[in-house]
């Protein structure tokens, strides 16, 4: 009997620690890592831009009205360290002859995010300029870029004058 009492209570006793053991469960765990480098890139959504003053809806003694054109955006991703920022500039390679005055304005991105504002309309030349700055952490689609000729004195006519505007997202000094 005694044999009998002490089996019963070891299978019990084992029952009970295996429903322990079985109510714990088993697992494993290991750490995971995700790794982001240092992203900066620009784009330009578009094509060539081509602007022609309309000389035949000039008025006699005033120059001709300033052409506007605003069918290319600007793109860009960017990520910084905490407390840094990056900003776009934006240059000519070459100025056009006396007279011909080109501006641009990058406006505000209308897909994505933004910490960073436009610098508003800002006159090239061959000297960088800030257009758009404040950047951190960010990625921005459709920021309109307008581009407007004008003149501040009448100039030889020309077959086209083409110079190429560099656009660079930069650290911010």
């Amino acid at each position: 009997m005694k044999i009998t009492k002490l089996f019963l209570l070891t299978a019990a006793l084992t029952l009970f620690l295996c429903g322990m053991a079985m109510a714990q469960g088993d697992s494993q765990n290991h750490n995971v890592t995700v790794t982001l480098g240092e992203v900066a890139k620009i784009g330009i959504n578009g094509g060539n831009v081509t602007l022609t003053f309309n000389t035949g809806g000039t008025t006699p003694g005033d120059l001709p009205i300033p052409v506007t054109d605003a069918t290319t955006d600007l793109r860009w991703t960017s990520n910084v360290a905490s407390g840094l920022t990056r900003k776009i500039t934006a240059a000519l390679e070459a100025d056009y002859v006396t007279g011909i005055v080109l501006k641009i304005t990058v406006g505000a991105p209308a897909t994505g995010t933004t910490t960073g504002a436009s610098a508003g309309q800002i006159t090239l030349s061959t000297t960088d300029q800030d257009a758009f700055t404040g950047i951190t952490n960010e990625h921005c689609k459709d920021a309109a870029l307008s581009y407007e000729v004008s003149l501040t004195a009448m100039v030889e006519p020309n077959g086209g004058e083409m110079h190429q505007v560099t656009y660079t997202l930069t650290d911010d000094a």
